[in-house]
């Protein structure tokens, strides 16, 4: 939030024929209060599976406080590794409108927004829930959040669009 308040003063400017010239300067004060982030997560951060081993996570979205009314989470993954087998939106999500829900195994991307019409929401909920196998023996692969137009996840909190 910025709020805008006025002050004036009066500063000499220059003289012409020995006569001071003044202007009138309007001077902002600028209060910046700082807006909590919306966090998008994935639950839980890291988990060990068997090689070709189904295994689920939450896509969580925590708005700390700030009304939310749309989410769209675009993630990444290494698609040599990992597949994915579904993906299911989040029972307790208030953001009821389904408007993205795909994936594509052979590039590793994986697309999901929800939004709503209503009053938004200011609490935590969970996304979707999403089921992957795969995995080799002993490596780590991440599935990442992206963050790169035009797949940049983002949020629409109170009326505005953050990314």
């Amino acid at each position: 939030m910025v709020s805008f308040s006025t002050i004036e003063s009066r500063k000499r400017v220059a003289s012409h024929l020995g006569k001071e010239i003044q202007r009138t300067l309007i001077g902002t004060q600028v209060a910046v209060q700082p807006v909590a982030s919306v966090y998008l997560r994935i639950v839980p951060q890291a988990i060990a599976v068997q090689p070709s081993q189904p295994f689920t996570f939450e896509i969580r979205v925590e708005p700390n406080g700030q009304t939310l009314f749309g989410v769209q989470a675009f993630l990444g993954f290494n698609p040599n590794s990992l597949q994915v087998v579904t993906v299911v939106m989040g029972t307790s999500s208030p953001l009821g409108i389904l408007l993205a829900n795909r994936f594509d195994n052979s590039v590793g991307t994986l697309d999901i927004a929800a939004g709503t019409l209503g009053s938004g929401t200011n609490g935590q909920c969970g996304l979707a829930v999403v089921t992957m196998s795969g995995g080799a023996s002993g490596v780590t692969t991440p599935v990442v959040f992206s963050s790169a137009s035009p797949r940049a996840s983002a949020v629409s909190v109170e009326g505005d669009h953050t990314q």
